[in-house]
Parts: structure tokens; C-alpha cells; sequence
């Protein structure tokens, strides 16, 4: 059965062709907006461990604001590399997904990073707005 490894938050992520993943800025826990309604484009980077008997797995990508006024969701499938070997008898898939997100209000956001209902991660971050200058 498909598992995440790991999930994380970044500024920019990105996968090579040779499955390598760079990362920048990762692991915040807060953003700090100049204005209510501004917006902020932020990358999802996760790998997922596939039984060496699988083929792919599903998984989805789900953000809302505090208010749960919109929400903002992503599904995709693992595929691995077709040079990807089975460390353990698993195989790695790394993936990145960016989103531009809406900051409407302050408050707590979540990013949520799924595998179907079987294995689930949360993100959460805080949103501040401030005044402008004040970033």
C-alpha cells in the first residue's frame, strides 16, 4: 500500500527528470501579507513510498482559508520513474505541486495531502496581514 513519506510546505519546489527534488524556503509555519486579499503562490513537495507491486497511486491536495469560504484542491497520480528500483521493496515518487492561494483574512490555513482515505497529512500555516512596509 502507497504511503507518504514525507510532505512539506515551500516557496519553490521543483522535481528534475532524474526524480531529484530542490526546495527553497520550506517548512514555514506563517506568511505574513501586506494586504487582505493579496496572494501567495506556494509549492506542496511530497514523496510518496509505492509497494514494488504498485503501479501509481492517487492523491489529492485540498487548501482552505480559516473560514472555509473557498477551497482549493488538486488530484494527480504517482507514476515513477521508469529507472526508479525498489529500496526495501519500495519505490520512491517524488512530486511537487504549485498553487497560488488567495490570503483573504488572517487565521490559521491548512494544506491538506492525501492518499485516498488511507494516509493523510495536514500543513497548516498562519496568514498575518500587516501594514504595508511592515512585511
Amino acid at each position: 500500500m502507497a504511503t507518504i513519506d514525507y510532505a512539506l510546505l515551500a516557496e519553490y519546489a521543483h522535481v528534475d527528470a532524474a526524480g531529484l527534488l530542490t526546495v527553497v524556503g520550506a517548512s514555514f509555519d506563517r506568511v505574513r501579507a501586506a494586504n487582505p486579499g493579496s496572494g501567495q503562490q506556494l509549492f506542496v513537495a511530497l514523496r510518496v513510498l509505492l509497494d514494488s507491486s504498485e503501479e501509481s497511486a492517487d492523491f489529492q491536495i485540498n487548501v482552505r482559508p480559516p473560514s472555509g469560504q473557498y477551497a482549493i484542491g488538486f488530484t494527480g497520480q504517482t507514476v515513477p520513474n521508469a529507472e526508479a528500483l525498489p529500496v526495501d521493496g519500495k519505490i520512491a515518487v517524488v512530486i511537487t505541486v504549485g498553487v497560488m492561494v488567495p490570503l483573504p483574512e488572517a487565521g490559521r490555513y491548512s494544506v491538506a495531502v492525501s492518499l485516498g482515505d488511507d494516509d493523510r497529512r495536514e500543513l497548516p500555516f498562519i496568514v498575518e496581514h500587516v501594514a504595508p512596509g511592515g512585511v
